[in-house]
């Protein structure tokens, strides 16, 4: 998996850097990669119009976990990046998601794409308008904010796992240096 996930970040490297006069949008290109994720059923269909390399980008794509994908995206080269106001809204909306327990980024990230690469009014239409007004930010935030909003996503899991953690060990600090007191307390009596 790892080698296949090196794959992932050498091909959304590659994808960014095609059109070096105007960098490819990594909305964008989570797009496209969205679309053949929703390909991939019909083999006819991904043979005749997709390469083997971007199917397999894909597939691994897929199968990312949140903290897989987040490790992923660090790894590719960007300027850190202060969020605008969309990009603040953009990531509230990602926030939201994962408190309902629905926070998958990848699929959520595929989500907002498919709102944008939309064309019929009437589906869209059937969405909340807050959602398109989001998809449509999203696609609009320069790659480095981007990628700042997905590590902010991961900063704050990061942040909860440490804190989780530092809990745990100031407990147990806690309880080993009660023990050590009441065996001190009853070796004086």
């Amino acid at each position: 998996m790892i080698k296949r996930q090196q794959r992932f970040v050498n091909w959304i490297e590659k994808q960014l850097k095609a059109h070096q006069t105007q960098p490819e949008n990594l909305f964008v290109t989570f797009g496209y990669l969205n679309r053949v994720m929703g390909a991939l059923e019909d083999k006819k269909a991904v043979a005749k119009h997709y390469d083997e390399r971007t199917v397999n980008v894909a597939r691994t794509l897929m199968k990312m976990t949140n903290d897989e994908f987040l490790n992923e995206i660090a790894k590719i080269e960007y300027a850190p990046a202060e969020l605008s106001s969309d990009g603040i809204q953009v990531l509230r909306w990602f926030k939201e998601r994962d408190l309902n327990d629905q926070g998958n980024l990848v699929s959520n990230l595929g989500f907002l794409t498919e709102i944008v690469n939309e064309t019929d009014q009437s589906q869209i239409a059937s969405w909340d308008r807050q959602t398109v007004k989001v998809a449509r930010m999203a696609n609009h935030v320069s790659n480095d904010e981007l990628i700042a909003i997905m590590l902010n996503c991961q900063s704050k899991a990061k942040y909860e796992r440490l804190s989780v953690s530092k809990q745990t060990t100031h407990y147990a600090h806690f309880f080993k240096r009660n023990s050590v007191h009441k065996s001190f307390g009853s070796y004086g009596e």
